[in-house]
């Protein structure tokens, strides 16, 4: 909003890249089940799979390569970007890639996971948070971004989901790790859209 960019702009304002794909659909399913998804545990980088659905899954790591070799260097072209500074927003499947780039680059140093679609690396990136080594860790913050106002349908894990983050983040804050959870009540799913980005836009 124009509010919020005259409040941006007032400060050092951020450069903004935005990524997404050429459909005239609201998402494109089969694109971002792929990209944004992790190789499963116990396999190897880039090992594709398919999901229940069919679609290909498994591509986090191809499409960080292409984010950090290709697009970041071309839109960062001319400008001066402070690269301590760097970060990276994702909603849903986007906040599950934000987490496993989280575990795996330190291309970017500030991640902004909002409402990651965990149910999609089935538990194994919560794990892989709280066991890795602190020094992988260092110079890196994460804010990861929930909302509950999914929690009252009875087809949802909400409350578990909810409960496995915010114990994850606890575990990383007690080794001294920079990681916060910040929870947006009354919020659904979709709704933490905006809202995440809003937050992350006014903390970079």
């Amino acid at each position: 909003t124009d509010p919020l960019l005259g409040r941006l702009s007032q400060q050092d304002p951020p450069v903004l890249v935005v990524i997404g794909y050429q459909t005239s659909l609201p998402f494109d399913l089969s694109a971002r089940s792929f990209d944004y998804t992790p190789a499963p545990a116990g396999g190897y980088a880039g090992q594709v799979q398919q999901d229940k659905r069919g679609r290909l899954v498994g591509g986090s790591d191809i499409f960080r390569q292409l984010l950090e070799a290709k697009i970041a260097p071309l839109a960062e072209q001319g400008l001066h970007v402070d690269v301590q500074r760097r970060g990276i927003w994702g909603h849903s499947f986007g906040g599950l890639w934000v987490l496993d780039s989280y575990l795996k680059t330190d291309f970017f140093r500030q991640f902004y996971s909002a409402s990651p679609s965990l149910g999609q690396a089935k538990g194994d990136l919560l794990h892989q948070m709280t066991s890795a080594p602190v020094p992988r860790l260092q110079n890196k913050q994460l804010l990861v971004m929930e909302g509950d106002g999914d929690a009252k349908s009875p087809r949802t894990q909400v409350p578990d989901i909810l409960s496995d983050v915010r114990q994850a983040i606890e575990s990383l804050d007690k080794r001294h790790v920079a990681a916060g959870y910040r929870l947006f009540p009354g919020l659904t799913h979709g709704q933490m859209f905006t809202a995440s980005f809003r937050t992350a836009l006014l903390l970079t």
